[in-house]
C-alpha cells in the first residue's frame, strides 16, 4: 500500500516532491470541501429522491461529457 522508495522511482529529492505537494493543495482542498458538501446532497437526495434530481443529473452528464 505504501511505496517508500517511490521518490528513488520519480528522481526526486524530498525538496521537489514537497514542492509539488504544495503546489496541489489547493486542489486537494476543493475536492475534500466538494465531497463533504456531496455528502449532505446524497443523504437529502436519499430521503426524498425528487429533490435535486435535475441539477445533479444535469452535473453528472456535464462532468460525462469532459
Amino acid at each position: 500500500m505504501f511505496n517508500f522508495r517511490h521518490l528513488k522511482e520519480m528522481n526526486q529529492n524530498w525538496w521537489a516532491h514537497g514542492l509539488v505537494a504544495w503546489k496541489n493543495l489547493p486542489k486537494a482542498i476543493c475536492a475534500c470541501v466538494l465531497s463533504f458538501v456531496m455528502c449532505f446532497v446524497i443523504v437529502i437526495h436519499g430521503m426524498f429522491p425528487f429533490v435535486f434530481g435535475n441539477t445533479i443529473g444535469r452535473w453528472l452528464k456535464y462532468l460525462h461529457k469532459l
